[in-house]
Order: C-alpha cells, then structure tokens, then sequence
C-alpha cells in the first residue's frame, strides 16, 4: 500500500446518475443490497486505474485476473457514500472480504492518508507493522491481516526491496557515466507496480532517524545524491491521470449513447 492521489475529475457516468441513485438508496433501504450499475461502468474502472495503476489499492496485486469496484465505507450502513468518487477504490477479492467482514473506520484510506505514516516496512523481511502508538495502523492490520502475514506479499517485498537496492545503485552509476538513457530506463522500471510501494517506503525512511541502519550507507547516499527521486512517484501518477482522460470520456459517452432511449 502506499499513498494515491485520486484525480479531481469525476467519471462522468458518476456526475451523470450519481445524486438521483445515491437518493433512491438513502430512501429505500432496500436496494443497498443490489449491485450499482457503476461497478460495471467502464468510465468508472477507467478512472480507478489511472488513479491507481491495475493493482489492488491495498496489497498491490496484479488485478489482470479480477478486479472490484470497492466502498472504502461500505455502502449498506453508509448509502451516500455510494455514488461518491471520494468513496471508491479498485481491489482484488480476498482485500475486499477482509475489509467488508469486519470494517473499522478507522482504517486506512490510500487515496487519504499516507499509509507510511501509520506503518512500517521491514526491509529485512517484508513484513508491513504498525508504528508505535499508531492505532490506526493497527486497527489496519488487525481488520486486514493478510497485509502483514501473507507470505506471498512479505515475500514479493523483500524481493521488491533487494531488487530495487541493485536498480538505484545502477541508476546512480549510469548518471555518473552520463548515460542518461539509462537512467531513465531504471527510472521507468522503478516507479511500476509493484516496486513503487517499497520504493515510496525506503524514500520515507532515508529522512528519518536511523535510517542508515535500517537502509543502509549506500542506499541513503544514492538517494540523497539524487532528491529528484522524491519527486518519480508523483510525477508518474499524474501522467498516467493525464493519459487515461480522453479514453475516459469517450468510455462516458458511449456509455450515454447506450442508455439514451
């Protein structure tokens, strides 16, 4: 997990039929178990992917196999939430059961808060624990357990965070080369899930105290040689917002022209 910065335009099919159905759902309390035709929209899936990439919101998992169009407040006792753009995240399955068979509001919210704020990243085994008296952090990982105990995911973040020690020393030494072609390639390759998490970790921790201990002499120097690096991340978010909007309002309209009688 780590910080998501939601695009301001809303999906037009939201504008377009979000205030009368979020209405129907405040009033009639029975349609909160339906489907919502939005988790189909394709201007809404559109969104939530250049928003956050086609990875889960919350372990990051490749959602090439399924995906799901998800309430951070869960529609049932909060209806107006619904139709919200504020309230929406794409997540895989097993996030989804978790978060929804026990929701705590107290949990974290990626579009919101600054997950590293409340969790630590050990780079020694990947494991994802709470920071000293963050609740929040641990309310996180006691409604999604999985974030901290499943193997598959400790695993691929000790590999993201051995592999990413090699790609940085080498993105340093092809700079001091002047191979900027290069750098560029290893800049690119960074920034793509699922790296990007692990490296919006190690950029956090190479500002705090004891971060020679935790990262080590090499890696903090790289990254202060470099502080543009602090800036990769939001830089490539915002080009893939940028990109995704005209296919976004051309999915809208032909979503339109679809219901339009």
């Amino acid at each position: 997990m780590r910080r998501l910065r939601r695009p301001a335009v809303v999906p037009p099919t939201l504008a377009d039929k979000g205030v009368r159905e979020r209405d129907l759902l405040v009033t009639q309390p029975a349609r909160r178990s339906k489907p919502a035709s939005h988790w189909t929209e394709p201007d809404v899936r559109g969104a939530l992917r250049a928003m956050q990439g086609w990875v889960c919101a919350y372990c990051l998992k490749d959602l090439a196999d399924g995906d799901e169009v998800e309430h951070f407040r869960p529609k049932v006792p909060h209806p107006a939430g619904t139709f919200a753009w504020p309230n929406l995240l794409l997540i895989c399955a097993v996030c989804n059961r978790q978060k929804n068979s026990a929701f705590d509001p107290a949990i974290l919210d990626p579009t919101r808060d600054d997950p590293f704020d409340h969790l630590v990243l050990s780079s020694t085994t990947g494991r994802l624990v709470a920071r000293d008296g963050s609740r929040r952090g641990a309310a996180t990982l006691q409604v999604m357990k999985r974030l901290s105990s499943e193997q598959a995911l400790t695993r691929g973040r000790l590999n993201a965070v051995n592999k990413l020690r090699v790609f940085l020393a080498r993105y340093d030494a092809d700079l001091s080369a002047g191979d900027l072609v290069a750098a560029d390639e290893i800049r690119r390759a960074v920034v793509e899930e699922p790296f990007s998490a692990v490296f919006a970790f190690m950029l956090r921790q190479s500002m705090e105290p004891g971060a020679r201990a935790v990262l080590g002499d090499d890696l903090v120097d790289v990254i202060s040689r470099h502080p543009t690096m602090h800036g990769w991340l939001d830089a490539a978010d915002q080009a893939r917002h940028a990109a995704a909007q005209p296919s976004i309002a051309a999915l809208a309209r032909r979503v339109r022209v679809a219901s339009s009688p």
